[in-house]
């Protein structure tokens, strides 16, 4: 899921953030989601958000066409990062039903038994 940066986006380390950072950091952020280490996870989207905001700052507000198509990318990623996480969460919601119902079964069953 690497996306290129495209020739003329970004900048060198002398420059502050570049594209290639928030691109890295948001490889980060989706091993962190697909491992499932929502901590880490968090702390790295932080951490990419900072990094965006200032490339965005950085820009002056001139936002060129590469760098728009750049965005879009990370916007597309973003929203499957967030579509990932909401199923995670469906997920652990359905794990945490299915426990409440065994506990309830196993009182129930201890009652009757009695």
């Amino acid at each position: 899921m690497t996306d290129a940066v495209p020739e003329g986006v970004g900048g060198s380390a002398g420059r502050g953030i570049d594209l290639s950072r928030v691109l890295a950091l948001t490889e980060q952020v989706e091993a962190a989601i697909s491992a499932g280490e929502w901590q880490h996870a968090a702390e790295l989207e932080a951490e990419r958000r900072a990094a965006l905001f200032a490339l965005l700052e950085q820009s002056g507000g001139k936002i060129g066409p590469q760098l728009r198509d750049a965005l879009s990318g990370l916007v597309a990623r973003t929203h499957r990062m967030i579509g990932e996480a909401h199923h995670h969460r469906r997920m652990l919601l359905m794990e945490a039903s299915m426990v409440r119902i065994g506990r309830k079964a196993a009182d129930e069953y201890d009652r009757n038994s009695s």
